[in-house]
């Protein structure tokens, strides 16, 4: 998961745009 770089509250939003 590349959005769940160091962010908890990113790896709950499936946000694979998100580069964080």
């Amino acid at each position: 998961r590349e959005y769940a770089s160091g962010n908890s509250f990113k790896d709950l939003i499936p946000f694979s745009k998100d580069p964080y």
